[in-house]
């Protein structure tokens, strides 16, 4: 049932369904994952095959560019930025005490974290404009575009080249894959692991491409569409908790799998 959007907190529900949906989509991503690589108990083809990747793809891209773009709606990116960095961290440090050989290094709450701090310091040199200003809305869909096409280009980084998954356009240096610094930027070493890797090349470019669309947006009055104040109010609940539902979401999965006896 889709209720009234801004109510009392004064946010957009539209955007808190979006995420509120993601949220559920990666967290039936994550509980199948449990299933088939830390219990072992089920084997999935479909889900380690193409099905699976488009699954998974679907969610991480949603949400990085869904966080690109909210960045335009709320204040203290900063310190947003710096919260969200510190649960990454948190999950680092706990997945390597716990069990570090399913170990999370750089996922995805690192990179949203790093790109909302990355993102403010952008804001000092290129400053938001005032909703109705559609003097830069051109630009912005450039940038928009510029930004997806960039993220796909950049995909092979990792592999050590320029260009999508097996179809290199250049190669990079070997010294830039050094060490775990370099692999934060993309640059990933040898013997560097993590179930879940997130660096900022390519993915920053889909946050600044989902950035750029919000400034479009708010540029161009469309955020004041009634469809955007409209949601789902269980979807949106999600939502506005996404964060913290995404810090408790694995230990809860795991109680749940332990109770029915598939630890």
């Amino acid at each position: 049932m889709a209720a009234e959007g801004k109510g009392q907190t004064g946010r957009l529900m539209f955007f808190d369904t979006v995420r509120g949906i993601l949220l559920l989509g990666m967290i039936g991503y994550h509980a199948m994952w449990d299933l088939v690589y830390l219990l072992g108990h089920y084997e999935y083809t479909w889900y380690t095959g193409v099905p699976g990747m488009i699954w998974q793809k679907t969610v991480c891209c949603g949400f990085i560019f869904l966080s690109g773009f909210c960045t335009v709606l709320g204040h203290r990116l900063l310190k947003r930025g710096i919260i969200v960095s510190l649960c990454g961290i948190v999950i680092m440090a706990v997945t390597a005490i716990v069990m570090p050989e399913n170990r999370v290094v750089f996922g995805v709450l690192t990179l949203i974290g790093a790109s909302m701090i990355i993102t403010a310091g952008l804001r000092r040199l290129i400053p938001l404009r005032p909703a109705g200003d559609r003097t830069h809305c051109g630009v912005w869909a450039v940038i928009c575009a510029a930004g997806i096409i960039a993220c796909i280009l950049f995909q092979g980084t990792m592999y050590g080249y320029l260009g999508t998954h097996g179809h290199p356009l250049l190669y990079f240096p070997k010294w830039l894959y050094r060490n775990y610094v370099t692999a934060f930027f993309g640059f990933r070493p040898a013997g560097f692991f993590s179930t879940d890797y997130f660096p900022l090349l390519p993915w920053f470019f889909l946050f600044l491409s989902g950035e750029a669309a919000g400034r479009l947006f708010r540029g161009m009055d469309w955020l004041k569409a009634d469809i955007f104040r409209k949601g789902i109010r269980p979807f949106a609940f999600l939502g506005r908790h996404s964060l913290l539902i995404y810090l408790l979401h694995q230990p809860v999965l795991y109680g749940i799998f332990m109770l029915w006896g598939l630890h």
